[in-house]
């Protein structure tokens, strides 16, 4: 099998840092192990220029040389399905992708027993996003003053 160049690898980090953006569904199609190796490989929530990206490749690869391979299936995945509703709709009509995935993996995923069709998909973060964590705690905090959390004990 022939070996993904530089260009390459940058223009599958270009889809799928919008697929991190903007069609996140698509990422979450991956178990969460395969998840993390993708941002180990391609950093895709990273915002990194052209030639960060490439040295944190070189830099990923000296230390895990088998993750190129594993990363290129997960990928793989990724594209086809993104291809899939691109064609249809249009390659930056990135919500009509993104109500096309969960639509049909809804489908598939749907246990017939009920009565209401929930989707849970969710996303692995590498990194910490410190204004969210913060709100969640303060609100927390205000749960807890105003009684919501007292113990029953």
């Amino acid at each position: 099998m022939a070996r993904v160049d530089d260009h390459n690898h940058l223009g599958r980090r270009d889809l799928l840092v919008a697929c991190w953006n903007h069609v996140p569904v698509a990422i979450g199609l991956l178990s969460p192990k395969a998840r993390w190796e993708l941002h180990r490989f391609y950093a895709p929530s990273r915002d990194l220029t052209d030639d960060e990206f490439l040295a944190h490749m070189k830099q990923v690869l000296a230390s895990e040389p088998s993750l190129a391979q594993r990363v290129g299936k997960h990928y793989r995945l990724i594209f086809t399905v993104y291809k899939r509703y691109a064609d249809q709709v249009g390659k930056t009509n990135f919500s009509a992708i993104e109500a096309g995935i969960r639509r049909d993996y809804a489908r598939k995923n749907w246990d017939p027993s009920e009565k209401r069709r929930i989707m849970i998909m969710p996303l692995v973060n590498p990194d910490i996003d410190y204004e969210k964590l913060a709100r969640a705690l303060l609100e927390q905090a205000d749960r807890e003053r105003r009684g919501e959390f007292r113990d029953a004990a």
